[in-house]
């Protein structure tokens, strides 16, 4: 099994949406299928963010613990510098910086991350970052809010139109 941290947390909330999902829909009409597919549309937005908090979270919990960061606070040092380079730079929120300046933004604001640098326990310094994992935080950094709100209306349309047998 894996010991990726981050893995862990996205399958536990993402499992958790699923289950939320089969249990609002067990014993529906076919009348109602289309009220369901809404009803999963309306979920991606949640899971999304709520992913997206629970690595953070998880990040938190094991900062500053052992000698090596794990998946997740490594995560939560690379969002941290997201979101100083969104503040740094306010006006990216409309219209963004450009997509593939991830590495470049890493270096930029890497003391924002709060991590210990001089003793190498995250390879931030050393690795070549070309995304932040973190897909809110890369759309609004790349290019701003509206590619965001594009991106979830993406994910969005998945469950609306998808097969009836699906």
């Amino acid at each position: 099994l894996s010991n990726n941290n981050t893995l862990w947390c996205a399958s536990v909330i993402a499992l958790s949406f699923v289950a939320l999902l089969a249990w609002v829909k067990r014993g529906a009409s076919p009348a109602a299928h289309w009220r369901h597919r809404r009803f999963a549309a309306l979920m991606v937005p949640f899971a999304l963010v709520g992913t997206t908090l629970g690595i953070a979270a998880l990040g938190a919990l094991f900062e500053g613990h052992g000698k090596f960061v794990n998946s997740s606070t490594a995560r939560l040092y690379v969002d941290r510098i997201a979101l100083e380079a969104i503040w740094d730079r306010p006006l990216s929120l409309l219209i963004g910086q450009g997509w593939g300046r991830a590495s470049e933004i890493i270096l930029v604001h890497l003391n924002a991350s709060g991590a210990v640098l001089w003793d190498q326990s995250w390879d931030g310094t050393v690795r070549r970052y070309v995304d932040l994992h973190n897909v809110i935080l890369e759309s609004v950094l790349a290019a701003g809010v509206p590619a965001f709100l594009g991106i979830l209306a993406m994910m969005a349309m998945v469950p609306l139109y998808a097969r009836r047998g699906l």
